[in-house]
This record gives C-alpha cells, sequence and structure tokens, in this order.
C-alpha cells in the first residue's frame, strides 16, 4: 500500500512539472519557428499561414528537445518533494534513494511509449503536412528579397514572380565619414546590356 502512494506521489510530482516545462518548450519553439518563418522571402506568404505552418512543426522539435525535457521535469518535480519534505517522509518510510529513482523511472514508462508512437506516427505526419502546407502557400511566389554589397554601397532587390526586379534599393556609405551618403529607390527597373535604368 505504502510502495503504491509512494508511487503515486512521485508520478504526480513529476508529470505536474514536465506538464509545465513542455508548455514553457512548446512555447518558446513556436516563437522560434515563427520567427524562421517571418525570414521567408516569399510576398504571399501571410502571417495566418506561417502559424499553421509553425504549429504543424512543433512536434518534431518538442521531440528533439524531448531529453531535456524529461531531465528539466524530473529534477523539478522530485526537487519539489524536496521542498515539502516528501522526499524525506519516503525515506523515513523505508524507500531507498535507489527504489525512489526507479519509481521515478517507472512514471516515466507512459511517456516512452507515448513517445514512440508519436515517432512512428504523429511527428512524420505532422511535419509532412506543414512541408504540403508550406509549398501550397508559396507555390507561384517566386519573389524573393537579397540584399548584396558593393564596396561601400550597399544593394536591396526584390525579385518579381516572372524572374524581373520589381524593388531596387541602394545605400551609399561615405568611406570618410561612415555616414549614408545618398539613397535610390525605385519599384521600375530595367536593365539593359548591364546597364540598370531606373524609371
Amino acid at each position: 500500500m505504502i510502495g503504491t502512494q509512494s508511487t503515486r506521489l512521485i508520478a504526480r510530482a513529476i508529470w505536474q512539472s514536465m506538464l509545465l516545462v513542455t508548455l514553457v518548450f512548446a512555447g518558446l519553439e513556436f516563437v522560434f519557428k515563427l520567427l524562421d518563418e517571418m525570414k521567408s522571402p516569399y510576398a504571399q506568404y501571410t502571417l495566418t499561414q506561417m502559424v499553421g505552418v509553425s504549429a504543424l512543426g512543433l512536434p518534431r522539435r518538442l521531440y528533439l528537445d524531448l531529453p531535456l525535457i524529461v531531465l528539466i521535469g524530473v529534477a523539478a518535480g522530485l526537487g519539489g518533494l524536496a521542498q515539502h519534505s516528501a522526499l524525506t517522509v519516503l525515506r523515513a518510510s523505508g524507500l531507498s534513494i535507489g527504489q525512489i529513482l526507479m519509481k521515478a523511472i517507472v512514471s516515466l514508462v507512459p511517456l516512452l511509449v507515448g513517445v514512440l508512437l508519436i515517432a512512428q506516427i504523429g511527428m512524420p505526419q505532422a511535419e509532412e503536412w506543414a512541408q504540403s502546407l508550406k509549398s501550397q502557400y508559396t507555390r507561384g511566389d517566386s519573389s524573393a528579397a537579397l540584399w548584396t554589397r558593393d564596396s561601400n554601397r550597399y544593394v536591396w532587390l526584390r525579385g518579381d514572380a516572372d524572374g524581373s526586379i520589381a524593388s531596387w534599393r541602394h545605400l551609399t556609405i561615405d568611406p570618410d565619414t561612415r555616414q549614408l551618403a545618398t539613397v535610390v529607390d525605385s519599384e521600375q527597373v530595367h536593365l539593359d546590356s548591364g546597364k540598370v535604368q531606373f524609371r
């Protein structure tokens, strides 16, 4: 009876801590993934679509973070028990440190089974959906932007879907003062024999 109650006590503490840690990691990974998607050069890739793709990419990122999540969750759970003197009571009831650790490992068995199922079924499918959605959202949108440097001039180009230049912007830096010297910004750019013409 004492063994069952102690196992439940340890499992509850660990799972509560792991749930909180998982929520924190999920929030952080979602923000990081969303920021990565926002760097995308595709003009028609909206914020709502980025949120959907980022959410579908969460299972894989959490799977990669799982060892750290388990480590922090178990440490926080057992630490909480120690803070409230529950571990002292368990030791006084006759449980050794090894037995307490074994009960902690046993309480993680459902997590192991769930992770194996997610790794085989859920995660690859979610990743496939994320890639499929992103390809669907960005299909036919080949417009991209890039920065390049030519001596003291920094040039920003944005391409159009047909391969032409949609926007041109360049900044010239004075080499002596290291301050902005000139700015050229045009939405009508024409290339003729290697020369750039602005309309």
